[in-house]
């Protein structure tokens, strides 16, 4: 029954802060088509309309969606200070209200500084892609959306599942080297190291080093920021969210410098490009693992039941995945 209603309170409250700001993109944009020049008012004024109006969403859904985020004050501090410079988020993703709760948080200075990194068919979708569109994220042409089950391990039955990640090498090139121009220029650049929505949320997914390859060119400030409680209020498999749910967060900062870190992480070895993107990698997923632990030992974190909990099967580590996408 508590589900029932927070679905409904859940849709009614997304319905009315959401839908005038996409009236108000759609218009935008049919102006920028004829004026191309208005284009970047779209995309700076689409994200600050959109982090106020899903900040007015979470207030009003607050009886049942409780959410404790510590970091966001000291993150956008340091974002805001640094404005002009190469700067990047990484985020974890386990549920659609991922995306939606990381806008809250961020200062309007900072939001209208952000474009993003998603999988293209999320701009076909209604709504989201009008919205997706307005903000001027950038599409990852993902060749397939498709998962099979994970192969067993040690005997065990196979749990989880395995996503393809392959891509359009040409045209994903293409995407990279404007999402890198735009973080160059000093702006802010966001994404999902893991790929996909984690259907095994206690256990990040492995991390996408391909990702990481614009931390190696170019010298950037690095910020994480880490849920849970999520992939129950808005199961991943769920139409809409709205079950009553505990959830925390904290944004931390990875590095002040990408260059510095990597000089750290290589310990005074000479390594190629493709072994800087998995050093990367690798250390960002330990440091997200870490804090993801400390939030599943807090007793007060809503947690999947049993039944829907699901084991990962393929274990933390790393591949050697330098496109992005890439197995």
């Amino acid at each position: 029954m508590c589900t029932c209603i927070g679905r409904l309170f859940f849709c009614l409250a997304l319905i009315i802060t959401t839908l005038p700001v996409y009236i108000i993109v759609k218009i935008n944009v049919l102006i920028a088509c004829v004026c191309k020049c208005y284009w970047p008012f779209v995309h700076a004024s689409t994200k600050v309309m959109l982090a106020w109006a899903w900040w007015t969403f979470t207030k009003l859904i607050c009886c049942f969606f409780r959410l404790s985020t510590e970091g966001t004050s000291e993150m956008n501090a340091s974002l805001a200070a640094n404005s002009g410079k190469p700067r990047l988020i990484i985020m974890n993703h386990s549920s659609f209200m991922d995306a939606l709760v990381v806008m809250t948080i961020l200062s309007g200075r900072v939001a209208r500084d952000l474009k993003s990194l998603a999988s293209a068919h999320l701009f076909k979708m209604p709504i989201l892609g009008g919205l997706s569109e307005g903000a001027g994220h950038f599409a990852v042409p993902f060749k397939s959306q498709a998962t099979e089950k994970a192969e067993a391990v040690e005997g065990d039955a196979p749990t989880g599942s395995v996503a393809d990640f392959s891509v359009d090498k040409d045209k994903v090139a293409k995407v990279m080297d404007a999402f890198e121009d735009w973080v160059k220029t000093g702006h802010v650049g966001a994404w999902f190291p893991e790929g996909r929505l984690n259907p095994n949320p206690q256990q990040m997914q492995t991390f996408r080093a391909g990702g990481f390859k614009i931390a190696v060119n170019v010298d950037c400030e690095v910020w994480c920021t880490v849920y849970a409680g999520f992939e129950v209020f808005w199961n991943r498999k769920a139409p809409i969210g709205g079950a009553p749910a505990n959830c925390r967060g904290e944004c931390f900062k990875l590095c002040s410098s990408s260059h510095e870190l990597l000089k750290e992480l290589a310990k005074g070895e000479e390594v190629d490009d493709k072994q800087k993107c998995l050093l990367l990698a690798n250390h960002a997923q330990a440091r997200f693992q870490a804090k993801r632990d400390e939030f599943t030992a807090d007793p007060w974190v809503s947690k999947l039941g049993q039944g829907h909990r699901r084991c990962c099967a393929r274990g933390a580590e790393v591949v050697d995945s330098f496109e992005v996408g890439g197995r």
